[in-house]
């Protein structure tokens, strides 16, 4: 990642708790939308009468005609929801400002976004909505390996299981769009699944690796009075320096 110290010298005073606070606000959102995620699509498994792996799609646990469809629903839209921030704060603490960094925010920004899609339109009721939706979400996350790995490259948390996981989530998404009705389709369907919340975690280990770089280099005077003063004094000897 480089040497990200100098480029946090100069925060404005003050401002350092209330990263803290935003930092570890957005790393507890995502965890736990990934928790609930699979908690209540568990339960929605255990409520469907005879689901199975080999047989059923994770659409079908969303379907009005299920009782419990709410489990499934209402979770993949906090999911959606909790993985905005996340992928914003991968913009904010890339030291770099770099391109891959605002391209992979803007891309998870819309792949979470066709998540929340796919929780207010249940395949049975909206079938046109629920497949763009599912487009909204999916066709992202190609790119999204690209430019997070290019941001990510320098992590001790990005190596072979990153790529491994990224590797087979492509694949696996490549057959599940090309291929027509294989008797593994469903099976194929959850593995891309599991690859992205895995993906996911890599994500918000990388995030709390890149977070916990900036508070260590925040300088410990930025939120003190003394370091206010000598900014504001700074600028104005600046400011005469320039009108002469």
């Amino acid at each position: 990642m480089g040497d990200i110290g100098t480029n946090w010298d100069l925060q404005p005073s003050g401002t350092r708790n209330g990263f803290r606070i935003l930092f570890a606000s957005v790393l507890v959102a995502a965890i736990q939308g990934l928790v609930l995620f699979l908690v209540f699509t568990g339960i929605a498994m255990y409520e469907y009468q005879g689901y199975t792996f080999n047989h059923h799609y994770l659409s079908d646990l969303g379907r009005n005609t299920f009782k419990y469809n709410y489990f499934f629903n209402y979770s993949l839209i906090w999911l959606g929801f909790s993985l905005i921030p996340m992928f914003l704060m991968i913009w904010i603490t890339d030291p770099r400002q770099s391109i891959s960094a605002k391209m992979t925010a803007a891309l998870g920004t819309v792949s979470a976004i066709g998540l929340m899609g796919l929780g207010c339109s249940p395949v049975d009721r909206y079938f046109v909505a629920h497949h763009a939706w599912l487009a909204v979400w999916v066709f992202p996350m190609f790119y999204l390996a690209i430019t997070f790995f290019y941001v990510a490259a320098r992590s001790p948390y990005v190596g072979i299981g990153f790529l491994s996981a990224s590797l087979a989530m492509s694949v696996g998404m490549t057959i599940y769009l090309l291929t027509v009705e294989l008797t593994t389709y469903e099976i194929v369907q959850k593995a891309i699944v599991i690859c992205g919340l895995v993906w996911l975690i890599y994500m918000i280990a990388f995030i709390w690796q890149s977070g916990m770089r900036v508070l260590h280099h925040w300088e410990p005077e930025d939120d003190s009075r003394a370091r206010k003063e000598a900014s504001y004094l700074s600028t104005l000897k600046f400011r005469d320096y320039k009108i002469e």
